[in-house]
Order: C-alpha cells, then structure tokens, then sequence
C-alpha cells in the first residue's frame, strides 16, 4: 500500500536543495535520493505551517516510514508533533520520555496535500538511543566492515 501524503522532516543543507528544485514530486524524490542522510524522517500524513499550528489536542504522534518495515519497536516508528504554542512547533521521537528538542523552522517545497518538505532545527532521536552504551572497542572489527564495505586491503609486507 502507498502513501498518498508525505511528510519529509529535513536539515537545513537539503531543505536548501529541495528549494532549489521545481515543484515535481520526481524531482525533490531524485535530489533527496543523493542526500539520505539529511532526511530525517518521512511521515505517512500531510504537514504544512497551518496544519502544524493547528494540531487538534495540542499534540499528535504521526506515523513514520520506519514504522511500516515492522523494524521498529513500541513507538520508535512515531514522531511526536505538539504545539508549543507562541508560534512554535516541536519535535520529538514518539518514544514516552523523549524530548521536543527538534522545532518546525520553515517550510521548503509543497505539492499540497501529496509531499510537503519541512525543515526542522535538529536531528530527531529517542532519548534511549542516545544514551545507549556504545560497543566496546574489542566488540568491533574494523577492518571486516571496511571488508565487507568493499574496500579491499593489500599486504604491505
């Protein structure tokens, strides 16, 4: 099944280029294929400025693409969109406990009610992720991933 409406929370470097483009659906599609790192999340639902200063109850979990892989455990597949009222709009991961410490900037590109791109001031993540312990460094064999990455190694001896 499909999405009709979508949402692209997005930094600033690609909200710029996304600007820059026309209005086609294929065109922002194509430019933010090159930058998957600067899509932040894409929301199954429509947002733009008056939507999101409009939210019924003040604040909304929205669904992600990452919810629809079946990858995603308790609510690590939702954002949470609130009204911080005063004009501003925050962000935060739908996990319970986790900060609005993302907030709406500026809207970029719409297709109205098809694709809207929206920039957003930082990165969105669950709190628990941030504050997971890290791999020990003897858990990790880097050459294997360079390997694996296809970067071959030669011996120098």
């Amino acid at each position: 099944m499909a999405a009709s409406s979508l949402t692209l929370l997005s930094l600033l470097s690609i909200a710029l280029l996304v600007a820059a483009a026309s209005a086609s659906a294929s065109n922002i599609t194509e430019i933010l294929s090159g930058f998957p790192e600067y899509t932040l999340h894409v929301l199954l639902d429509y947002f733009d400025a008056p939507k999101l200063h409009k939210i019924s109850e003040g604040s909304v979990l929205s669904t992600t693409l990452y919810q629809t892989t079946g990858n995603a455990a308790g609510n690590l597949g939702f954002v949470n969109i609130t009204d911080l009222r005063g004009g501003k709009v925050g962000f935060g991961s739908g996990v319970p406990g986790s900060p609005l410490d993302s907030t709406f900037t500026k809207s970029v590109k719409q297709v109205p009610y098809n694709l809207s791109v929206i920039e957003v001031s930082k990165a969105i993540a669950p709190s628990a992720v941030l504050t997971a312990p890290a791999p020990s460094a003897s858990a990790v064999n880097i050459t294997a991933l360079l390997e694996k990455a296809g970067c071959l190694f030669r011996q120098v001896f």
